[in-house]
């Protein structure tokens, strides 16, 4: 199992657009092959901050996410994030 936690800063500029295709970006996501798990949450106290967490069958399902995730709208909305995680 690859497991990916953390959260991510979304840039006041993008907050919109972001929550907007997180739904689809969500979907898409958990339809992938070897996902278990996936969900991004708005952090309870930190305006911007979303909480990510994240399970795939291995290192090789989630490196075809983030492949297939870099050449969709997502990727444009998502460019100016600082991920920690």
């Amino acid at each position: 199992m690859y497991i990916i936690s953390g959260f991510a800063d979304v840039p006041e500029a993008d907050r919109e657009a972001f929550a907007r295709a997180l739904p689809e970006h969500t979907r898409l996501t958990r339809a992938e092959p070897g996902c278990h798990y996936f969900e991004v949450k708005p952090h309870p106290t930190i305006s911007g901050r979303y909480v990510v967490n994240e399970a795939f069958d291995d290192e090789r399902a989630y490196n075809a996410h983030i492949k297939r995730a870099n050449y969709t709208e997502w990727a444009k909305i998502t460019r100016n994030l600082k991920r920690s995680y």
